[in-house]
Formats: C-alpha cells, sequence, structure tokens
C-alpha cells in the first residue's frame, strides 16, 4: 500500500544519510588525505559519486575495524607503560597498521605522568581494541606485566614495550604461524634491533622448527660457562598460549606474584613459563623491532652488571 512504500522510501534515505555522515567523519578524521578525492573539481560527476562511494566503504571497514570490540581476540598485547610518551605513538601506530585485526591492545599504566594515559586515551577513542588499565600507585613492572596477562581474553599472549614497535604485517604471518603449530605452547620468533642501523637481535633455539618438549624446555635457559643455554630471556619476541601465562603466574604464589620489581623480571617470569609449557619452537620469522637509544644503552649495562 501507499503508506507502506513511503516507509520505505523513507527508510532508504535514512540508510543513505546515514552512510554520509559515517563516510564523511571518516573522510576528515581517520582515513588518510590522500584518499579526499570526492571535491576535486576537475573530476566527472560519474567519478565523483564512484569516489564517493568507494570512500563509504573504506569508512564502513575502517568502522569494523576500529570501533567493533571483538570478543574473542586471537592475540592480547600486553604492554606495561611508565612515562613512555616520546615512544608509544610509534608503537600503536605500528600496531594500527597490521593487516590483521582480531586482537585487543592492553596498556597497563604504572603511574604515568608525562601525558602517556592521555595518548592512550586519544587512541581509545578511534580504536575500541585499545584497552588502558591505571595504577593507583606504582607497583612495578612484574605486576604490571602480569595484570595485563590477568585481564586478556586471547588465546595468545604477545609482550610488547612501550618503546618499541611490531614489524609490518607480522600479526598475520604469526597467526598463520600459530595454525601451523596449534599444538605448541610458547613460539618464539625473530626480531630486529634498531639504533643507528638494522642487525639481528637475539638468540633462540640452536635449530628453527625444531619442537622441544619437557624435561627439556626446563633447562634451555639455564646458563652454560657464562653464557645462555640455548634462548634468550627477552619476554618479547615470543607467542605464549594464554593459560600457560595464567598457570606461570598462578604458580609463582601471592607472595612473588605482588613483589615490585623493575631488574630482571621478565627472566624470573620467563624461567616460570618455560617450566610450566609443555613445547616450545623456534620459527625463523621476523616480528619484532627492538628500538635502543643511548638511554637504553646505558641503562642495560647497569642492569647486566647488577642483574649478574
Amino acid at each position: 500500500n501507499k503508506n507502506h512504500k513511503i516507509g520505505k522510501i523513507i527508510l532508504i534515505f535514512l540508510i543513505i544519510f546515514s552512510v554520509f555522515i559515517i563516510s564523511r567523519f571518516h573522510e576528515y578524521y581517520l582515513i588518510p588525505k590522500e584518499n579526499l578525492i570526492i571535491s576535486n573539481k576537475s573530476l566527472s560527476l560519474l567519478r565523483k559519486v564512484n569516489n564517493f562511494f568507494d570512500l563509504c566503504s573504506k569508512g564502513i571497514l575502517l568502522y569494523k575495524k576500529r570501533f567493533k570490540k571483538n570478543k574473542n581476540p586471537k592475540f592480547s598485547l600486553v604492554i606495561p607503560v611508565l612515562n613512555k610518551i616520546m615512544y608509544l605513538e610509534r608503537l600503536i601506530k605500528s600496531i594500527q597498521n597490521q593487516l590483521y585485526e582480531n586482537i585487543e591492545i592492553i596498556f597497563v599504566d604504572d603511574c604515568s605522568n608525562d601525558g602517556s594515559i592521555q595518548l592512550i586515551q586519544k587512541y581509545m577513542r578511534k580504536d575500541k581494541r585499545i584497552i588502558l588499565i591505571q595504577h593507583k600507585k606504582n607497583m612495578g613492572t612484574l605486576i604490571t606485566r602480569n595484570e595485563g596477562v590477568l585481564n586478556s581474553s586471547g588465546e595468545y599472549i604477545l609482550f610488547l614495550d612501550p618503546d618499541d614497535m611490531i614489524l609490518d604485517n607480522s600479526l598475520q604471518t604469526l597467526y598463520e604461524i600459530t595454525l601451523k603449530y596449534s599444538e605448541i605452547d610458547i613460539i618464539q620468533f625473530r626480531a630486529l634491533r634498531k639504533r643507528r642501523n638494522y642487525f639481528i637481535s637475539g638468540g633462540g633455539y640452536h635449530s628453527f622448527d625444531k619442537i622441544v618438549e619437557q624435561p627439556e624446555l626446563s633447562s634451555i635457559m639455564f646458563y652454560s660457562d657464562g653464557h645462555l643455554e640455548q634462548t634468550n630471556y627477552f619476554i618479547w619476541g615470543k607467542i605464549f598460549k594464554r593459560k600457560v601465562c595464567l598457570e606461570g603466574i598462578d604458580k609463582i604464589g601471592d607472595y612473588y606474584r605482588n613483589q615490585y620489581m623493575t631488574l630482571y623480571e621478565d627472566v624470573a617470569m620467563l624461567f616460570v613459563f618455560f617450566s610450566v609449557a609443555k613445547n616450545y619452537i623456534f620459527v625463523n620469522i621476523f616480528g619484532y623491532l627492538y628500538c635502543i637509544s643511548n638511554l637504553s644503552v646505558f641503562t642495560n649495562r647497569f642492569k647486566y652488571r647488577k642483574g649478574n
């Protein structure tokens, strides 16, 4: 009937108007400026219409990516933060530029006062995959990182340092690796260091794609003749099944779990994770960029002396 047809027309108009509003919002705030060509006066009307619908499609895809929170992420990225505003934006952009999107990004702030919290909140407004946990008092890196794990929901955990980055498209590659090695509890991959130039960082098991089982797995981090036996102690550059991390955190007990630690706390937890995991593998994939500043070099020298 007539009223039914009018209702359909109004509905179609509302849909078109909604798409237009969304596209204009994404046009000015989220879509790169080089894509904004619908206002180019030299284009024909047909080309402008096509560009407009392309822009709408990009806006809708970007909406799905940024504004729809996934309840079942594959990866939980856990990032402890304490006054790292100089580096946070480049890290966030390296994550958002990934083709693989089924992730959650968990920042645990340990009482920053340099604007790091405000920067994270700014990106939270555009990306609902970002979660921010704030401490009321400084708790140390051990508690901060473990709290990120306890508040995660992904199948796998990736630990990131706030002053580093993820290499382009590495999450897609790591996702494919998890499908290939779905029964492996800890998957280590390769990293690049960057100070002035790029170079390979860190070691892993001496053979790529060799599955290491218990009881050998519990010993591959131990020192032999003053050197690490078969793998490095960096907590980044590895994928952990979440259940392994939860079991490890539970295993250390309340006393150690609540200790204030900022020095070699990652080594302590890695020993625990390697002891509770069933197996491990080292794959020949570059996925992490370890960025070194002059301050980092000085700090690491101090840490090595004190840690040893």
